[in-house]
């Protein structure tokens, strides 16, 4: 039944999605892998409760300020991730990095100059993974960005730039198998939202997400000497990419 619900949900985002013609979403989250820990878990004890891990993310979104102002978002970003396991069924994960590069693009189109990302979350083992069963991980994270943007029809070199400040919270579940003993592929579904505060126009100006949700999938290969190769894929909602190496020390 929780199976059967879960890929219901899956289907009402689906179709949510394809009545846009044009994926958008929220632009605060810098990315990351969260709630890989909790991933195929196996009924041995717990030996290992550390994780580290880098990655590269990649996303476009839309933002609305109101008053009919509406910026097509796209960035690229980088995180450095630490995982705790609390317990068999529960890790931590923060993270650090930054903006590298990206644009807003609207009335006016401006680009970002880098800036600090900072990540927190927290992962819940719902279902353990058994022979036809399905591992299933509830995933919950805060996130914040802040960048400087400068408007390219500014024809100064010294002209202001403007500080652009994001924070986003999301939910989400990881649905999936492992396969080979090594490999772990999932469904992955979200929803998020949050404040965006910048200055255009003239004026400063509280913005946030048209559509709040992303449906996708990802891919977990674990290495010999305990890395572990990453990859996630998002079509719908907030379209992007994160790709990345872990590593799980002994």
């Amino acid at each position: 039944m929780r199976r059967r619900s879960w890929l219901v949900g899956l289907a009402a985002l689906a179709c949510a999605a394809s009545m846009e013609p044009r994926a958008v979403a929220c632009g605060a989250s810098p990315g990351g892998p969260l709630g890989h820990t909790m991933c195929g878990l196996d009924d041995g004890p717990l030996t290992r409760r550390f994780r580290g891990a880098m990655s590269y993310s990649y996303s476009a979104t839309r933002l609305s300020f109101g008053e009919g102002l509406k910026f097509d978002l796209e960035r690229q970003s980088t995180l450095v991730t630490l995982d705790y396991r609390l317990d068999k069924k529960t890790s931590l994960t923060f993270g650090a990095g930054g903006l590298l590069a990206g644009s807003l693009e609207g009335a006016e189109r401006s680009t970002f100059s880098g800036g600090p990302a900072a990540l927190v979350g927290y992962s819940v083992g719902l279902a353990r993974e058994g022979r036809w069963a399905p591992f299933t991980v509830l995933t919950i994270a805060g996130s914040f960005v802040h960048a400087g943007t400068r408007a390219i029809a500014a024809t100064s070199p010294f002209a202001q730039s403007v500080g652009y400040t994001a924070l986003d919270a999301r939910a989400g579940l990881l649905v999936g198998k492992t396969v080979f003993d090594t490999v772990s592929v999932y469904a992955a579904g979200r929803l998020f939202g949050g404040p965006v505060f910048w200055r255009t126009e003239g004026a400063s100006k509280l913005g946030t997400d048209i559509y709040h949700y992303q449906v996708g999938g990802g891919l977990l290969v674990r290495l010999p000497a305990g890395l572990e190769l990453f990859f996630e894929g998002v079509p719908l909602g907030e379209r992007g990419a994160v790709a990345g190496l872990g590593l799980t020390p002994d």
